[in-house]
């Protein structure tokens, strides 16, 4: 066991106004504009949230943590450089 407490259930991020959020379906997806995007099956069952930053290129991020950039002509999240 350890010593340090632990909560029964760890809170749900919060992210802040003006990100859109979205829950990672069981297939490790989102619907996004009517599409289907693979985001990661790590993340099943938990809230991302994207900004818009661009007309066709969205920030995702999972907590405090950007995950890549979802560009909306190819429906694809990509890798951060």
């Amino acid at each position: 066991c350890s010593p340090r407490p632990y909560p029964r259930r760890v809170r749900e991020p919060e992210y802040p106004v003006g990100f859109t959020v979205r829950q990672v379906r069981s297939t490790g997806q989102i619907k996004w504009q009517g599409h289907t995007v693979f985001v990661a099956e790590a993340l099943i069952g938990e809230p991302i949230a994207l900004r818009q930053i661009a007309e066709d290129y969205w920030q995702v991020w999972f907590c405090h943590l950007k995950l890549g950039l979802l560009n909306t002509r190819r429906n694809k999240i990509e890798r951060l450089d």
